[in-house]
C-alpha cells in the first residue's frame, strides 16, 4: 500500500503526509508499557467452549490497582441503574494450553485481579459472581471466544496448569 504526497511549495520543509507517516510508524511499532506479576492461585472454575473445556484460574496480586472502594450495596444500585462507571482492574493472561485430570487437552487462562480485593470477594457471593462474569466476558472480548455460561468451580483445585 503506497501513500502519495503532495511536493512542498516551500523549500526546506517536508511535507506533512511524510511527518504522520513516520508518526504513525513508530506508534505501530511501540508496544504499551507492561509489567509482568507473579499472581498467586486463587480459585479456578471450569466451563467449555466449541473447542472444547476451558479453565479460568483466578488469581491475586497486590500489583493490580483496587477497584473503588464501594460498598455491595451501592455497587448493587449501579448495577440496577445500568450505571458503567464501576470498574474491577484485571489482568487477562494469554492462553495456555492444559491437560485435565484424565489426561485430554484443554485451555486455561488466568485472569487476576488485586489482593486486598480478592480476600473481599472470598467472603461475597455475590462479588465473586461479579468477577467471574466480568472475566468471562472480557475473556470472550480479548480473543473472540464464546464461553458457555454454565461454570462450575472446581472444589479441590486452585489452578489449573502453572500460573504465568
Amino acid at each position: 500500500m503506497g501513500l502519495q504526497f503532495p511536493e512542498c511549495t516551500k523549500a526546506g520543509t517536508r511535507p506533512r503526509g511524510i511527518e504522520a507517516s513516520k508518526e504513525l510508524q513508530q506508534a505501530q511499532t511501540t508496544r504499551p508499557e507492561s509489567t509482568q506479576i507473579q499472581p498467586q492461585p486463587g480459585f479456578c472454575i471450569k466451563t467449555n467452549s466449541s473447542e472444547g473445556k476451558v479453565f479460568i484460574n483466578i488469581c491475586h496480586s497486590p500489583s493490580i490497582p483496587p477497584p473503588a472502594d464501594v460498598t455491595e450495596e451501592e455497587l448493587l444500585q449501579m448495577l440496577e441503574e445500568d450505571q458503567a462507571g464501576f470498574r474491577i482492574p484485571m489482568s487477562l493472561g494469554e492462553p495456555h494450553a492444559e491437560l485435565d485430570a484424565k489426561g485430554q487437552g484443554c485451555t486455561a487462562y488466568d485472569v487476576a485481579v488485586n489482593s486486598d480485593f480478592y480476600r473481599r470477594m472470598q467472603n461475597s457471593d455475590f462479588l465473586r459472581e461479579l468477577v467471574i462474569t466480568i472475566a468471562r466476558e472480557g475473556l470472550e472480548d480479548k480473543y473472540n471466544l464464546q464461553l458457555n455460561p454454565e461454570w462450575r468451580m472446581m472444589k479441590n483445585r486452585p489452578f489449573m496448569g502453572s500460573i504465568s
